[in-house]
């Protein structure tokens, strides 16, 4: 604005911005989160995030912001909130708050099938497992990642590690071919049986003791999560890592690192419904993803009131 010559005050341009995320942004971003409780399938991730303002509840600038993309649904959704518990995913994939979790028919939310995250091995997920209400598909890239943390730290280890590293490789390799074949194609039944011997395997060499203790504590891990690794194997449609939530949060990831975060609650909301509404329209490495009519319409006057806004400061000058 000042390149051309506008003398326009902060207060008037963060006015605008509120007035554009209340009457707008939020009823879009709302209609996303309606939608996205509708999926069957998520992938979900958080990472930290900064809030300058001090609250009641919350004493110091660190919150988080949470990410849930369904593919099915194709709705990416950020969520700003002060914690990490399980009573944001709670609240986001069920809309229900954590203290009213007692009065949960849990057979009803069960049937007829769980809704199923792809997620790393972060506790707050497993809480919802164990409340019987979500599968949890674990990522082999985290567990790929924990090998390579014992070759840095376990140069005695390499050769095994390379091992496990090659092992990994080759099941996303099996998968990868599996999956481009629908289910009654011979070319995926091939593919199906070598990914159940080569999981079959691993599964052996998991039970097995070793002599190096950081060796026999990595395998006690896979033993834990064995259920949630192996759930892509009779689910084909379930990815083997959760990769595009990663992906999905590195704008978010970059622009902390370039501003921190924001300095009012209603400031933090604008930024979750804007990274939302623009990672749920962009390809960001998949096919595009389409809104329906109802999100277009409302985006679209969305754009409509901010070409209006910016003209009128103009004219007002």
């Amino acid at each position: 604005m000042k390149e051309y010559g506008l003398d326009i005050s902060h207060g008037t341009i963060f006015g605008g911005f509120k007035k554009i995320h209340s009457l707008y942004l939020k009823p879009l971003y709302e209609a996303m989160s309606r939608e996205l409780r509708e999926a069957s399938h998520y992938h979900a991730d958080e990472s930290g995030w900064r809030i300058f303002v001090i609250t009641d509840d919350k004493k110091n600038y660190k919150w988080f912001i949470w990410i849930f993309i369904s593919t099915d649904k194709k709705i990416v959704l950020f969520v700003l909130h002060p914690t990490r518990a399980a009573e944001v995913p709670l609240k986001v994939l069920f809309d229900i708050d954590i203290a009213d979790i007692i009065k949960v028919d849990k057979s009803l939310l069960a049937a007829p099938a769980l809704k199923c995250l792809n997620v790393d091995r972060f506790s707050s997920y497993k809480a919802l497992e164990n409340m019987g209400i979500v599968e949890l598909s674990f990522c082999w890239s985290h567990q790929r990642r924990d090998f390579l943390n014992l070759k840095t730290k376990y140069p005695e280890l390499d050769k095994w590690i390379e091992e496990w590293i090659e092992k990994i490789a080759n099941l996303y390799h099996i998968n990868n071919e599996r999956v481009k074949y629908n289910s009654f194609n011979p070319l995926f039944k091939e593919y199906d049986e070598k990914l159940k011997v080569e999981i079959g395997k691993i599964n052996s060499l998991i039970n097995m003791e070793y002599s190096h203790p950081k060796q026999n504590d990595i395998m006690k891990s896979m033993k834990q999560h064995w259920k949630g690794l192996t759930l892509f194997v009779d689910h084909p449609q379930i990815p083997m890592d959760n990769n595009l939530a990663e992906r999905m949060l590195r704008p978010m990831v970059v622009g902390r690192k370039n501003y921190w975060g924001n300095h009012s609650l209603w400031a933090g909301e604008l930024t979750c419904a804007m990274f939302s509404i623009i990672q749920t329209c962009l390809p960001a490495g998949r096919p595009a993803l389409c809104m329906n009519s109802r999100q277009e319409h409302i985006l679209t006057i969305t754009l409509e009131f901010a070409q209006k806004k910016a003209l009128l400061l103009m004219k007002l000058k």
